[in-house]
């Protein structure tokens, strides 16, 4: 890749940050009014390493494009790299990557016709600020979207970075495949030379080792940090700002949402094979994301069921004693009651299964387990039992009885009162 002409010598530099009009010296010049007796030429949109962009007028569909004209006088490699571009690009058919219309030589111009997107690049977007976390999350999961397309068609973009996504009215769109790789394909770039943006290099990229579709996901990583924090992750000269991801992981910001930050991270691990894949990514990002519930230490839950335990063993001990205390137990057997009758004013004796005379605030309940329950709420005593007439009349004449045969010793009570 040639650089600036300094004096007589040009330069070779090892990155390149398509910084300014870094084309050589001698493929300054302008193009024709129109290319191709079709294209009517425009306006400058962007200016790259080896070409220009314009906006243009298709004469013949009636319709606005971008036209990207390479120099002349390329080397062989330049003029190889060119046609490889032309044939990946028009490979690509999806929304989030921009169209590839026409291709073509206008005398010894090299050009290629593709959509044109109206609007500012992200590297412009990002000279105004930060983007909101919302934001960023949305971008990521198209611009993976469009990843995902690509890498699945064995391609590998190799030079993601802000200025290469175009903010459209319908979204984001990845462009410039103007040194994209085919896997599995013969490389054209020079031995030793590295390839792409310093500031958004993979790891991989910056040690000279064989690269694929990993390389575009962490670069699309610190694409996603820069638009939360406004500032390159890897600053400095192109050698600094390469050499940096070598010493230090990039650093997530705090407080991000949870599937933005775990996916970041992972994006930009140091291994390629720790990162997810562009597919993984917006599959990630695009989920509803559940927030899981802390488990419950292992001392505090020993803490409960110890607790738990103690309440049990507390609810038996007072079942224990409220069903074996005196005045609990069943009436004696001697004293059975004459069927039918009870003694006026006294209460109706409680059934033997129930203790005579429990507190006024304590129930038993019978539970499944054959256990039984205690509660404290305020219960009602029952109603005596009416007496009728005839029991009455029964009453009378028991009385008179015992009146009759012992008069000096007292009165002798009627068996049918229970309770002491």
């Amino acid at each position: 890749m040639l650089g600036e002409h300094d004096g007589d010598s040009p330069t070779s530099p090892r990155f390149s940050l398509d910084i300014g009009d870094a084309r050589p010296w001698w493929a300054r010049d302008e193009p024709p009014e129109v290319i191709a007796g079709r294209y009517e030429v425009g306006g400058l949109i962007g200016t790259g390493g080896t070409a220009r962009v314009y906006q243009a007028y298709d004469q013949r569909l009636r319709r606005d494009v971008a036209i990207k004209v390479y120099d002349r006088g390329a080397v062989a490699v330049e003029r190889l790299r060119r046609a490889r571009e032309k044939t990946i690009q028009a490979s690509i058919d999806h929304p989030r990557v921009v169209a590839l219309f026409d291709s073509g030589t206008d005398g010894d111009r090299p050009y290629l016709v593709m959509q044109l997107v109206h609007g500012e690049n992200l590297a412009q977007r990002l000279l105004a600020g930060p983007l909101p976390a919302a934001e960023v999350t949305e971008l990521a999961a198209r611009l993976a979207d469009a990843l995902a397309h690509v890498h699945d068609r064995r391609i590998v973009h190799r030079d993601l970075k802000p200025a290469n996504v175009l903010l459209g009215g319908d979204g984001p769109l990845i462009t410039d495949f103007g040194i994209a790789h085919e896997l599995e394909s013969t490389h054209v770039t020079g031995s030793g030379l590295v390839t792409g943006t310093a500031a958004y290099l993979a790891p991989e990229q910056v040690a000279g080792e064989p690269i694929g579709p990993a390389a575009d996901v962490y670069a699309l990583g610190l694409i996603l940090l820069e638009c939360l924090t406004g500032e390159r992750e890897f600053p400095g000269t192109p050698a600094e700002s390469a050499t940096a991801r070598l010493n230090r992981s990039p650093r997530v910001p705090a407080g991000l949402p949870a599937p933005l930050a775990s996916v970041l991270e992972r994006m930009t691990a140091l291994e390629p094979a720790r990162r997810p894949t562009a597919a993984e990514v917006m599959r990630l990002l695009r989920e509803p994301h559940v927030p899981t519930l802390a488990p419950v230490p292992v001392r505090r839950r020993r803490r409960l069921a110890a607790a738990g335990g103690l309440a049990t063993a507390a609810a038996a001990v007072l079942l224990g004693v409220l069903l074996t205390r005196p005045d609990a137990a069943a009436p004696d057997a001697g004293r059975e009651p004459v069927g039918g009758s009870v003694t006026p004013g006294s209460p109706v004796q409680p059934p033997p299964s129930v203790p005579a005379t429990l507190p006024a605030s304590t129930v038993l309940m019978g539970s499944p387990q054959g256990g039984a329950s205690v509660t404290s709420e305020p219960v009602a005593a029952p109603p005596p039992a009416p007496v009728t007439s005839g029991a009455a009349h029964s009453e009378k004449a028991e009385s008179g009885k015992a009146k009759g045969k012992t008069r000096g010793n007292g009165p002798v009570k009627g068996k049918g009162q229970g309770g002491p």
